[in-house]
């Protein structure tokens, strides 16, 4: 990702979709989806008769990787010669109502905050520059309309996690099949769950 500016919720900042798919594009090693994301991909996925396990998602749609050298995480899969999200079909995304936080966010991002503040937001200034010509929208609204309060708590829980893990040293993920109401840090929650809630109508 690009070069990044702090926003506050009150900013109009510069922005209009074209549902060009750019920011689709260009992905390789760039989206590390959470585990919240993983977990509604795969449920949307399988409701849809494409997956039926949380390995199936892994298998089919992301590839290992080491973040810092040390953390192991999972980036989705690109395909073709510009690298776009595999779930880029036909120039749309065919998981929209699933994607990932990230995703939904964009063009901004969010941490939790520090000092009294609950988050941090800021603005993601990449090459698509056509994005950032016109239109305009408010940062809070932004936040309303695509930063839900499941993403807030597991995005803070998430953070205080990891605090904990940086002072004790972290902790293994545990495989799968074992139990699943064990703490998990970031890279096992995912891993715990082997097999996904039946959501359909009964």
């Amino acid at each position: 990702m690009s070069d990044a500016v702090t926003v506050r919720p009150k900013d109009w900042v510069p922005f209009r979709c074209r549902l060009c798919g750019n920011c689709c594009r260009n992905l390789r090693g760039n989206l590390m989806p959470e585990q919240i994301d993983i977990y509604r991909l795969a449920r949307f996925l399988r409701e849809r008769g494409e997956v039926e396990y949380m390995e199936d998602f892994y298998t089919r749609y992301t590839y290992p990787d080491m973040l810092e050298d040390f953390f192991p995480v999972f980036l989705i899969n690109t395909v073709d010669p510009d690298d776009s999200c595999v779930f880029l079909k036909d120039g749309r995304c065919s998981v929209y109502e699933a994607r990932p936080r990230v995703c939904r966010l964009y063009p901004f991002t969010a941490f939790p905050g520090q000092r009294g503040k609950a988050f941090h937001f800021f603005q993601c200034m990449d090459s698509n520059s056509t994005h950032f010509s016109d239109g305009k929208i408010l940062v809070k609204d932004w936040m309303y309309q695509n930063f839900s309060r499941e993403d807030r708590e597991f995005l803070t829980a998430e953070s205080d996690t990891l605090q904990l893990d940086a002072v004790r040293g972290l902790r293994k993920p545990c495989p799968l099949g074992e139990d699943t109401q064990q703490p998990a840090t970031s890279g096992a929650l995912a891993h715990c769950i082997h097999a996904l809630p039946d959501t359909k109508q009964q």
